[in-house]
């Protein structure tokens, strides 16, 4: 009996100290081509749903990811960063590049930065997506 209790406490003591944050996209600016030159519009998911974009954000066995809030997970992060006032977290993009993740955890404001280059378009890529977020856990 006394190894379930520690099994018990074990588990939850770890998702005790689980981070865990909802974040929601305000603004997404873009460009495209050699000059940078932002046009902000509305996300995809906006244009669609008419809501804004959200997706969560989730520390789990000391390692970062990011799941859609049906909870498919699409994406994992490795930390660049992480202090009392800000969290950066980095993962690689689908072409080359890479995507930045910048938490401040005092204004609960966030800013995702994709920069990549595309074989197919021959072209650079740049997307900033800003907002805010709460710390569910």
């Amino acid at each position: 009996m006394n190894k379930y209790i520690a099994i018990l406490l074990i588990t939850l003591s770890g998702s005790a100290f689980a981070q865990e944050y909802l974040l929601e996209i305000n603004e997404q600016c873009s460009t495209n081509g050699a000059e940078l030159s932002l046009k902000c519009g509305l996300t995809i998911e906006e244009k669609i749903t008419g809501e804004k974009a959200k997706f969560i954000v989730f520390q789990s066995d000391g390692k970062w990811s990011a799941k859609q809030t049906n909870g498919i997970v699409v994406g994992r992060f490795k930390t660049l960063r992480s202090d009392e006032n800000i969290l950066i977290l980095e993962t690689s993009t689908l072409f080359s590049g890479n995507r930045t993740l910048y938490l401040f955890k005092n204004n609960l404001r966030f800013y995702l930065v994709e920069v990549a280059f595309t074989d197919t378009l021959k072209n650079n890529e740049v997307t900033i997506q800003q907002g805010t977020f709460i710390e569910v856990r």
